[in-house]
Order: structure tokens, then sequence, then C-alpha cells
């Protein structure tokens, strides 16, 4: 994990936020972000949008 993903999670409180990481930052399916998947919830990159949770 790393970058606006990364200071994201922190934000949200770490582990006590939005849980461990489930997987790996992957590549949206258009290819126009990032994204990665947390116990508590789903967080996106976009560069248009940056950061942003799902929940």
């Amino acid at each position: 994990m790393w970058g606006a993903i990364l200071s994201k999670w922190v934000q949200y409180g770490r582990e006590g936020g939005y849980g461990y990481p489930l997987t790996d930052e992957l590549t949206t399916p258009d290819r126009g972000g990032r994204y990665q998947q947390f116990q508590g919830g789903s967080m996106y990159w976009t560069p248009n949008g940056g950061a942003h949770s799902t929940c």
C-alpha cells in the first residue's frame, strides 16, 4: 500500500478504521485508476478524483 490510498487509510484510522488490507493495490478494470480492498470496505483512486472510500 502506498500513495493516496495509504494516506486515506491513515486518515480513516488505519487498522482501527478500515481494518487490514485484503488485497494488494490493483488496477481498475478500465485501467483509469487503482483500488484496494480492506476488511471494512474499499478505497479507490483516480487521477481526477483522488482517493476516496466506498463505505
